[in-house]
Order: structure tokens, then C-alpha cells, then sequence
């Protein structure tokens, strides 16, 4: 009885001292976890955003423009004509269209260079008769009268009949027969841009920058046909464009001016629309061929921080296009660890990738893999 109880004895120390051994570290037991060392072999400290989130993005289009609303005296010539009017010579006009938007003021100017005098020359603007006279050689002007005036003159010059002398016509050789002009002209520069459906769907603002070379007047922003600015700037200024100006497609800008404006310099268009991006994290570790032969056990470890909206997370790695592991779990704050095998790597670049699941966001830190 008492060699039964020192053998019981002797076994429960020996187990004891087996055991003490063990937890204290003096023995690592291949496939328990237990005291061996993890080595960080690449990490990631500052924290990152995971999962969905707006952001703005801003698309720029340029143009250089050069935009007046001025008056200004232009000259239109009509050359060299015949006139001449009689019963057994045929009659002979000239006709001319004087274009001018918003005119102030217009002179006619000919020289007669040979005439018989016979009978008048007549003027007709309009169907209204501005001038009949008997005309000699000599240079002549007239200032037409501005109940005459209008953006469109259709302009006549004839001869009057030479009535009873049969023998001849009369004749007027007009040379140097020009209209002169004073009126605003107007120019514009503009300019197109394309908006996706998306871009303007999430539309959130819309500004034109200015650096002006010259800046004379109120200028006028014209888009898509209608007028979205007209005022005074600076020679560095922004105007800012409400998006019911916009649409989806092809978009215009004019660049204009009230009268008396002159506008010549750069313009960039910014257009702001709100973007999702899907946010992740990546870390990329690379194995030698001798690493992955004597590969034992690794783990991915991450704290998660600030959960804003809950769902889940993804965590993969992969080599090329082939996934070698896919860990799925819900989202909650605290330390995360996926444990690795020699089966979830492969030599060369190994990616670790950690995906929102579920619209799921929240940030990370203390991103690191260990073996």
C-alpha cells in the first residue's frame, strides 16, 4: 500500500514539473498556440477610413476668350457700278444690304466720274426714297437720316428715266461707292464642356474663375442660352453659377459684354459633383521561395476604431488574380486577428486587403502582418 502511494506521488510531480516547464516557455508544441515569438514584418500605424464615403470632386474646363460690345465705325464697299435708265437702253441698278445690328449713324459716299446729267439719281432704303437729285461729276456724301436707320437697310441706287431723249440714256458711272457705318458690334467667344448624368445628378456647385487682361464694362455670362451673370468683376474674380443653368450633356458658356465692354483674358470652369468612393486597406508583404518553404503560422492583425455605421468586413489576401483566403465578420470596435497557414500565401508579393461588407464604416489601425 505504501509503494503504491510514493509511485502515485513520484507521477503527479513529474506531470507537475512537465507542466511547469510548458508555461513557461521552455517548450514550443507544433499546432498549439502557445509561446513562440511573431516577428511584424510589415505594418501600417495610422488609421484609415474603411467603406463607402462622399467626397467632392471638381472637373476643370479652360478657355481663353476675347468678348467685346463696342461701337465702332466699319466701312462696307460695293466697288464700281453703271446706272443708267432710258427707253431704248434699258435701266440699269445697283443694289445693295447693309447688316448692322444696334447702328448709331451711316454715311453714303460716291464719286461721279461721268455723267450727261440727263435726270436724277434716286436712293431708295427701305422702299423709302432718301435721295433724288440731279448730280454732277464730283465726290459726294450723304449722312443718312436715322428714321432710315435700321439692322437691316436694303439699299437702291437707280436713274430716273431719260424720257423723250431717245437718242441716249441717263447715265451716272459711280466709283468708290461705299456705306460707312457706326454702330455696336458684338463678340462673343464660347465655349463647351460635357456633363455626365451622375456628374450633374450630384451636382453641387458650379464657379467660374477669371484672370482678365482687360476688363472694361459689365460682362455677361451666357449658359445654355441663357443669361446666368451680368455685372461688373474684377480682374481676379469667381462667379459662381447655380446648377438650374446646367444640364446633362453638352453644356455651353458665352462670354459676352453690355455695351460699351471689352473683356479679353483666361476662364476656368469648375464644376463640383459629389462622388462615392469605397475606401479600403491594403498590405502588401513579399515572401521568398526559402520564406514560403519554411513558412510555419502568420497572422493579420488591426485594431477597429470609430464604427460609424455597422455592417461587416472582409478580410482577403492574394497573389496575382488568385484569392488565397476570404475572412468574413461583423463589424465591432477592438482588436482583430486572422491567423494565416502556408496554404493562404504564395512566394512573391502577397496582398492583404480589408473591405467594407454591407456598406459597413469604420476605421482601422495598427494594420500589420506577423510570422
Amino acid at each position: 500500500m505504501a509503494d503504491e502511494f510514493l509511485t502515485f506521488l513520484v507521477a503527479g510531480l513529474i506531470i507537475i514539473a512537465i507542466l511547469l516547464v510548458i508555461f513557461a516557455g521552455g517548450i514550443f508544441v507544433e499546432g498549439i498556440d502557445g509561446p513562440r515569438e511573431f516577428t511584424t514584418r510589415k505594418n501600417l500605424t495610422a488609421a484609415a477610413i474603411i467603406g463607402p464615403q462622399d467626397v467632392n470632386v471638381t472637373k476643370v474646363f479652360t478657355a481663353n476668350f476675347d468678348a467685346s460690345y463696342t461701337k465702332q465705325t466699319t466701312t462696307q464697299s460695293a466697288g464700281t457700278s453703271e446706272i443708267r435708265n432710258g427707253v431704248l437702253f434699258g435701266s440699269s441698278t445697283l443694289k445693295y444690304t447693309v447688316n448692322a445690328a444696334e447702328i448709331e449713324a451711316m454715311a453714303i459716299k460716291f464719286d461721279v466720274t461721268r455723267t450727261n446729267s440727263i435726270s436724277e439719281l434716286v436712293i431708295v432704303i427701305n422702299n423709302q426714297t432718301f435721295l433724288e437729285q440731279k448730280l454732277f461729276r464730283g465726290h459726294y456724301e450723304y449722312i443718312v437720316p436715322r428714321e432710315f436707320l435700321s439692322e437691316k437697310m436694303d439699299i437702291i441706287i437707280s436713274a430716273r428715266s431719260s424720257t423723250w431723249r431717245l437718242w441716249a440714256p441717263n447715265l451716272y458711272n459711280l466709283e468708290n461707292i461705299d456705306f460707312v457705318i457706326k454702330a455696336f458690334s458684338l463678340e462673343q467667344e464660347e465655349t463647351n464642356f460635357f456633363l455626365e448624368d451622375w456628374e450633374y445628378d450630384n451636382f453641387r456647385t458650379g464657379k467660374v474663375e477669371l484672370n482678365l487682361e482687360e476688363n472694361i464694362g459689365r460682362m455677361v455670362l451666357i449658359v445654355n442660352g441663357d443669361t446666368a451673370f451680368s455685372d461688373s468683376v474684377g480682374d481676379l474674380d469667381t462667379v459662381s453659377i447655380q446648377k438650374s443653368y446646367f444640364k446633362k450633356g453638352t453644356n455651353s458658356v458665352i462670354f459676352s459684354g453690355r455695351e460699351n465692354s471689352k473683356f479679353a483674358g483666361r476662364a476656368r470652369i469648375r464644376i463640383t459633383y459629389v462622388d462615392t468612393r469605397e475606401n479600403s486597406a491594403r498590405l502588401d508583404f513579399n515572401l521568398t521561395q526559402s520564406q514560403y518553404n519554411n513558412f510555419p503560422r502568420g497572422r493579420i492583425v488591426f485594431d477597429v476604431i470609430d464604427v460609424q455605421k455597422s455592417g461587416g468586413l472582409q478580410v482577403r489576401v492574394s497573389n496575382g488574380n488568385e484569392v488565397l483566403l476570404n475572412e468574413f465578420q461583423s463589424v465591432g470596435e477592438g482588436k482583430i486577428t486572422v491567423w494565416i497557414n502556408k496554404r493562404d500565401v504564395l512566394p512573391g508579393i502577397n496582398k492583404i486587403e480589408i473591405k467594407s461588407v454591407d456598406g459597413a464604416v469604420f476605421a482601422i489601425e495598427n494594420f500589420k502582418i506577423e510570422f
